[in-house]
């Protein structure tokens, strides 16, 4: 059974951003590959199997994440095996999409 939650997605512009969700106590921390510019969602939705899922480090895959021009997508991998989709609209526009790419940790 696939649970879900929503939460805040944040990025500052160098590099760094931050996904939290307050109503399990759970942020992901992470770095993109290249530059992304400040942008918000305040309200983002993850799909997962359960909280030990959401523990250690995950790479995002670059085929499918992208930030802007009206939505982030990230997919988040670990191995060949788990997988999790975090989505949201963007609180602002961007005049582009970025496709992105980078990693972090869950705490």
């Amino acid at each position: 059974m696939t649970l879900r939650t929503f939460g805040i997605f944040n990025t500052d512009g160098a590099g760094n951003f931050t996904i939290t969700f307050p109503d399990i106590g759970k942020s992901f921390n992470g770095t993109f590959d290249f530059l992304v510019p400040p942008v918000s969602a305040s309200r983002v939705t993850i799909g997962y199997d359960s909280l030990n899922t959401l523990s250690g480090s995950y790479e995002m895959d670059n085929t499918e994440s992208t930030v802007g021009q009206y939505n982030i997508i990230v997919r988040l991998l670990r191995g060949t095996v788990q997988r999790l989709g975090i989505a949201g609209y963007l609180d602002s526009t961007l005049d582009t999409t970025f496709q992105v790419s980078g990693s972090g940790t869950w705490s």
